[in-house]
């Protein structure tokens, strides 16, 4: 489960919170990536906090941003030696992957530390523990952003700056919504009738 945590932090740090000026404070300056590397550390650890205090979860949080601030540069240096983008970015996306899960594999034996007080902090236990609104949040984010920067790879050129196309992303998010909700009801049928 850790390891979902950690690439919807991926997710959220490296699609959602990196806008054009960002992107281009990237291209300027390493402060610009470092900056990067700051939002990546801060989500992971605002999603990561039910396993703190925890000082094995920090490190590996420590250690799972300094490897991506070290991909990111070495990506900029090769987009900088080409005009074809979309395999420096697949192979960006897959070292971060990677580095992720193997921050997971060191993981494997911090426990989950929740001592709910509230009804409001049951509910966001429950969420925080439910393996299908992770998963979920994970896809819609890899249906939105992950694919409008695929297609916006393939028809790049140099130093353009990725706009994506929020309508397209509304009904990506609609189509998920449905297709969604409809495995939501179907487990829900399932545990009412197969109890």
């Amino acid at each position: 489960m850790i390891f979902l945590y950690l690439l919807l932090a991926h997710l959220i740090a490296d699609f959602m919170l990196q806008p054009a000026a960002l992107i281009r404070w990237k291209r300027q300056s390493w402060l610009g990536t470092a900056f990067h590397i700051g939002v990546h550390f801060a989500v992971c650890l605002v999603l990561l906090l039910p396993y703190m205090p925890n000082m094995t979860v920090l490190a590996a949080i420590l250690l799972i941003s300094a490897a991506h601030f070290l991909i990111d540069l070495a990506k900029l240096f090769f987009e900088e030696r080409t005009d074809r983008f979309l395999l420096p970015f697949l192979v960006d996306q897959a070292a971060h992957i990677g580095t992720l899960a193997l921050g997971a594999f060191l993981l494997i034996d911090a426990t989950l530390n929740i001592r709910p007080v509230s009804i409001v902090m049951s509910f966001f236990t429950w969420l925080y523990t439910d393996f299908t609104f992770v998963v979920g949040a994970c896809l819609l984010l890899l249906i939105t952003y992950f694919y409008e920067l695929i297609i916006f790879q393939l028809s790049r050129k140099k130093n353009t700056v990725f706009k994506p196309n929020f309508w397209a992303m509304a009904q990506r998010i609609i189509v998920w919504g449905v297709l969604f909700g409809l495995y939501l009801m179907l487990g829900v049928y399932n545990i009412v009738a197969f109890g």
